[in-house]
């Protein structure tokens, strides 16, 4: 079976968008990205007391099941060095798993659409790119809609950086 999922990533340690670079190379070798946001320069989420994120999102397709990617993607940050830090501190890479076409997930470790999505402009703009008119399940509403219904007002500023 092929799952279909969207992947956030984010950096505030420089050098920050080569963190990125360098996590999406990783989750390549573990399938195939289909399509990647632009990046984007926005102010921390939670803890706005660090360095500013650079945060991009791709669209991935994989034979890994959700809890398969997770550990993949868990070892991923490890190997790029990531640093266990304060909950939402600084951070060398975080990868997320934002979405999975058709599925959810409930588990203690993954849950899956991921459930602060709806909360974070950053996340729902990068989402946008890749595909606003998706709908995420439970909720039946697309991306458009929870961007246009986020309260979220921080900082965003598209960059002009490949990846």
């Amino acid at each position: 079976m092929i799952y279909n999922y969207i992947i956030g990533l984010g950096s505030n340690i420089e050098p920050r968008i080569d963190y990125i670079i360098r996590a999406g190379n990783q989750i390549e070798k573990h399938g195939k990205i289909l399509k990647k946001s632009n990046l984007y320069l926005s102010e921390a989420w939670g803890n706005k007391n660090q360095a500013a994120f650079i945060n991009g999102a791709l669209e991935f397709e994989s034979d890994l099941d959700p809890q398969k990617l997770l550990h993949k993607i868990k070892n991923i940050e490890i190997f790029l060095g990531r640093q266990q830090r304060e909950r939402w501190g600084p951070r060398e890479i975080d990868i997320d798993i934002l979405f999975c076409r058709n599925l959810t997930v409930d588990l203690a470790d993954l849950q899956i659409p991921h459930p602060r999505f709806k909360e974070r402009r950053f996340v729902l703009v990068s989402m946008a790119e890749l595909n606003k008119d998706l709908t995420i399940p439970p909720y039946n509403r697309t991306i458009s809609y929870f961007l246009d219904t986020c309260t979220d007002q921080s900082y965003i500023k598209k960059l002009e950086a490949e990846w």
